[in-house]
């Protein structure tokens, strides 16, 4: 496809899932090309999540009430069976898998929720949120949820910039109360959890990306070198770099030095 997307996602067995600008969802096996299903969006979506199986997909839609008077949505999407489709009508902002693809965390406009696969049925609420939630995601061993964003700026539509104030929040099955992980000083646009939990890394329009200690909020390093604005991290599977996108090209940054374990390069 030779086109603009707004969201890509690798899935494990290496079909490559995403959103298309033209409303279309994707699922491609990238050796051959070949489009193994399709499925029509009213709208592209806000942000999109895919199992690591790479069996169900989760969209958020928010439609704008100007043009269109419905309500947002989540749809769900089993790729085994494309055409049965669940629509929950509820506004959120992020989503994100569990490793054993049962569950889901879903950021509404004002908390966490970790919701059935299958359903969608909202199972528990999990922390409170300071403002719009711009990515979420969960550890392995699915214990811990690390969400980011603005604050503020509750309509997705509402544009931010460098200017505003960001936000990371924490949480851990077995903390109580979530952490707010402080340093950043714009909106902060992208989370990742190191392959064990122990670490766990935010991107921003600050122009860094920040390595933080899971067991105590620390801070353990700021990474910079960006002169653009950073869009989004991901952590490599040994954890020993981080791979960042900004609008100043991308980069790979060491982080073995920082593991709670030496890790061999």
């Amino acid at each position: 496809l030779h086109a603009y997307c707004t969201t890509a996602r690798f899935v494990a067995n290496g079909w490559l899932a995403f959103a298309h600008a033209r409303k279309n969802l994707y699922l491609l096996d990238p050796v051959s090309d070949a489009i193994v299903w399709q499925f029509p969006l009213e709208i592209p979506p806000i942000d999109l999540a895919v199992s690591p199986d790479g069996r169900r997909v989760a969209a958020a839609l928010e439609f704008d009430r100007r043009l269109r008077d419905l309500p947002p949505q989540v749809v769900l999407i089993d790729t085994l069976s494309p055409r049965g489709l669940k629509f929950l009508e509820r506004s959120v902002m992020a989503l994100s898998y569990q490793d054993d693809g049962r569950r889901f965390v879903e950021a509404a406009p004002d908390q966490v929720h970790e919701c059935d696969a299958e359903s969608g049925r909202q199972i528990r609420s999990l922390f409170r949120l300071p403002g719009r939630t711009l990515d979420i995601c969960c550890s392995c061993d699915g214990k811990q949820v690390l969400a980011c964003g603005v604050a503020g700026h509750a309509d997705p539509d509402e544009s931010f910039d460098a200017e505003d104030q960001g936000w990371v929040m924490l949480w851990g099955e077995d903390r109580g109360d979530p952490l707010r992980l402080e340093g950043h000083t714009a909106p902060v646009v992208s989370a990742a959890f190191g392959p064990e939990g122990l670490r766990c890394a935010t991107g921003s329009l600050d122009r860094t990306i920040r390595l933080w200690d899971t067991s105590s909020g620390e801070l353990l390093h700021t990474f910079r070198g960006h002169l653009g604005e950073v869009r989004g991290i991901s952590y490599s599977p040994k954890g020993d770099r981080i791979l960042s996108a900004a609008e100043d090209g991308a980069a790979v940054w060491n982080v073995a030095p920082y593991a709670p374990v030496p890790v061999e390069s």
